[in-house]
């Protein structure tokens, strides 16, 4: 499971950047395999910027495009268990990241963003 959230943080904050239209430095990503407000898998994907500047705000409305795009992104990669094209490397995501990257990706198309 944590190979997969740090695939899909990996892959939301790439993806985040394209249409935010910003650099991917502005933007970071944290898994946890148990967050402690919602006590269940979560991904936080935040502003690098003390107080942000606004991209936090215009990603939560877009939330359900950005997910499909990174599930695209993953699903139509031709790498087996992952590649820094998509989820990361697969010594940093595991052999199964790429696997569960994508099942969670489908999942949180089915989930409402918090």
């Amino acid at each position: 499971m944590q190979g997969g959230l740090q695939g899909v943080a990996n892959v939301l904050s790439q993806v985040a950047c394209l249409f935010l239209m910003c650099d991917a430095r502005d933007l970071g990503a944290h898994p946890e395999i148990r967050a402690p407000h919602t006590g269940a898998p979560t991904v936080y994907v935040y502003e690098r910027y003390p107080g942000g500047v606004g991209m936090s705000a215009r990603l939560f409305e877009i939330a359900g495009t950005v997910l499909g795009a990174a599930h695209d992104l993953v699903s139509q990669c031709g790498c087996e268990s992952g590649c820094p094209s998509c989820v990361g490397p697969a010594l940093e995501v595991g052999e199964q990241g790429k696997a569960v990257a994508t099942r969670l990706l489908e999942l949180a198309a089915l989930a409402p963003v918090r």
